[in-house]
């Protein structure tokens, strides 16, 4: 598997992940404690 079909594949798994997010779920926290879920998903995109 080269570096192309790897990326496709996480950010595919990525889109399914934060798309079955509901939104009374976004300011759930994490296991980063200074983190909720929303701030979470704006770092790893960001």
């Amino acid at each position: 598997m080269d570096e192309i079909e790897l990326l496709s594949g996480v950010l595919t798994k990525t889109t399914t992940v934060v798309a079955g997010v509901s939104e009374d779920q976004w300011r759930l926290p994490t296991p980063c404690d200074e983190l909720s879920v929303h701030e979470l998903m704006n770092h790893m995109v960001g």
